[in-house]
């Protein structure tokens, strides 16, 4: 019995398995790689908006996750998603601590931290795209 289980999945494996990418799928790396240009577009707008107050800077903040998010659902989105889950947290109660000296100051550092670790995160997913579509295209 133990056997037939095992050549039932190794058949189902062989049958829908395959050693190398299918036009669709290295058309799809194509396109993440196009809609992560789209991420760090976002980026760069969120970088030249206004962070001159905390108000400013949380709305400015919130356009940037809300165009980030509604982007389509592939591996960057994703990641993004739970980076974004994790830092908002971080910052919102950063902001919302009592008796916070320079809060001005500490906007602006808050913002140039967030786009540097944000750019390095799209930054290694491209790399790691073009990387992939050019091992495909030799």
């Amino acid at each position: 019995m133990h056997d037939s289980i095992k050549e039932t999945l190794m058949n189902s494996l062989d049958k829908y398995s395959s050693s190398e990418l299918t036009q669709k799928e290295i058309d799809s790396l194509s396109e993440r790689l196009e809609r992560s240009n789209l991420y760090a577009k976002f980026l760069d707008d969120f970088e030249s908006s206004s962070a001159s107050n905390e108000d400013m800077f949380i709305e400015n903040l919130i356009k940037y996750l809300h165009d980030s998010i509604r982007m389509p659902d592939d591996e960057l989105n994703q990641i993004l998603g739970i980076y974004f889950l994790n830092i908002v947290a971080f910052i919102t109660d950063f902001l919302n601590t009592q008796n916070l000296k320079d809060k001005k100051k500490h906007i602006k550092n808050l913002k140039k931290l967030f786009i540097k670790n944000t750019r390095k995160i799209i930054l290694m997913y491209q790399k790691g795209l073009n990387v992939t579509i050019d091992k495909l295209e030799k």
